[in-house]
């Protein structure tokens, strides 16, 4: 079957997707998720007033009137009202018992409450003070929720789209900062790159041991350990049922998603259009802007990798995605490790130990770094990891391989494939 191999944040217990062959994973678009993980987004800027709801959609106020109904308080005691008696007779079939009007009553009067509470709500709702609106914001756990309440005004929209930003950013990034290593399936238990784990860490996970079923036993704590147990190694914390696997989230798709569940929950079809706001589609531009320079950042070094070093022409530069070869071929490319060199590629053994396995990663703006950097010393390593990917590329695909690449685009460019990886927005 040959050796299998998946990209895992091992401290993470998170691994993307479900891995397959070493080269069929670099040269097939694997690791083109990893820029989804590894890049920190900018939060966009709270919209305009150009930008709120359009005030014919969307009221300031609300449009709910109360229903006229008496409230009861205390106070002197009135007079029951007059009640004229009809001239007594024989009851009819269809007259309804005493009991049965004061039932309909009672009914009527509480159904009327109801509606003069939810009243009382949405007339009172709007006037509390703006901290305690932003309080219920930041406590609303659905996203539905936040934009059902964006959407009801003005106000509304202004503090409620700043928590929607924030929620589709939690979404990006989250394996920036964190150990990344691309394991293969044959690795040695015990067999760690340095600097993944402390002394500590490595004993205890020596001890560990694995179930038929794939649980991870520890055999220090006196678990029921049977003879068929395996040793745990590094691939086991990337399957599961130790390790989870890392959705990777298409934000045009989740967003688009999100709006149509909040559409279904309109009883009204006049409602819908309060919806319909380009604001509420995301994208990656939104939060990966184009415009600035995107890098490649080896924290556990200080090493800098320049998009320029990467892509093979500057029109596949979108901001840090980076058609053809981008910074996801990079990453996975030095942060192989596996204990068996049989890969099945032709680009020699140096690959199957990776110099950047189990390092910490993250793609950021340039202008975001120089800030974040000023007074530590960074080394730009580009031209090193271009002769590299050059290397790797040219053994397996021979001299023609950047012509291949650019084949691929334009076939990519010319088909239906604007939600692909390849050529992300």
């Amino acid at each position: 079957m040959g050796q299998y191999f998946k990209i895992s944040a091992p401290r993470l217990r998170r691994a993307l997707g479900n891995g397959g062959k070493l080269r069929a994973m670099l040269f097939g678009g694997t690791a083109k998720a990893l820029v989804h993980v590894l890049a920190v987004p900018i939060e966009p800027q709270p919209p305009s007033s150009s930008s709120s709801p359009d005030p014919t959609l969307v009221p300031t106020e609300p449009k709910y009137t109360p229903p006229a109904i008496d409230v009861v308080t205390s106070g002197p005691a009135k007079d029951p009202p007059t009640v004229v008696h009809s001239r007594p007779g024989k009851r009819q079939a269809n007259d309804e018992a005493p009991s049965q009007r004061v039932k309909k009553l009672e009914t009527t009067a509480s159904r009327a409450l109801d509606k003069g509470v939810k009243a009382s709500f949405l007339l009172t709702f709007p006037s509390l003070p703006p901290e305690l609106h932003e309080l219920i914001f930041a406590h609303l756990d659905s996203i539905e929720d936040l934009i059902c309440l964006s959407v009801t005004s003005r106000y509304f929209w202004v503090i409620g789209y700043k928590h929607i930003q924030q929620y589709y950013t939690s979404l990006l990034g989250r394996w920036a900062g964190h150990n990344i290593i691309c394991i293969g399936d044959y690795v040695d238990a015990g067999d760690y790159p340095p600097h993944l784990f402390s002394a500590e860490e490595e004993q205890e996970l020596n001890q560990m041991k694995v179930g038929f079923d794939g649980s991870c036993l520890d055999s220090s704590a006196g678990s029921d350990t049977s003879a068929d147990a395996q040793p745990l190694t590094l691939y086991d914390l990337a399957i599961e049922p130790i390790g989870t696997i890392e959705e990777v989230v298409d934000l045009y798709q989740t967003s688009t998603r999100t709006l149509h569940s909040c559409m279904r929950r309109c009883r009204s079809s006049k409602r819908l259009s309060d919806f319909k706001h380009p604001e509420l589609v995301m994208r990656n531009s939104t939060y990966f802007p184009p415009s600035q320079t995107w890098i490649l950042r080896n924290l556990t070094t200080h090493e800098i990798v320049l998009p320029t070093a990467v892509a093979l022409r500057p029109e596949y530069i979108n901001g840090p995605f980076i058609r053809g070869l981008g910074f996801g071929e990079v990453v996975m490319a030095r942060t192989c490790w596996t204990s068996d060199y049989g890969v099945a590629m032709s680009c020699g053994a140096d690959i199957c130990r990776g110099v950047w396995a189990g390092h910490r990663f993250d793609i950021t703006t340039l202008s975001r770094h120089d800030e974040e950097s000023k007074g530590e010393e960074w080394t730009d390593v580009s031209e090193d990891v271009s002769r590299e990917i050059a290397h790797i590329w040219e053994c397996e695909d021979g001299p023609d391989w950047r012509e291949i690449i650019h084949n691929t685009i334009s076939a990519l460019e010319q088909g239906d494939d604007s939600n692909g990886c390849v050529l992300d927005d």
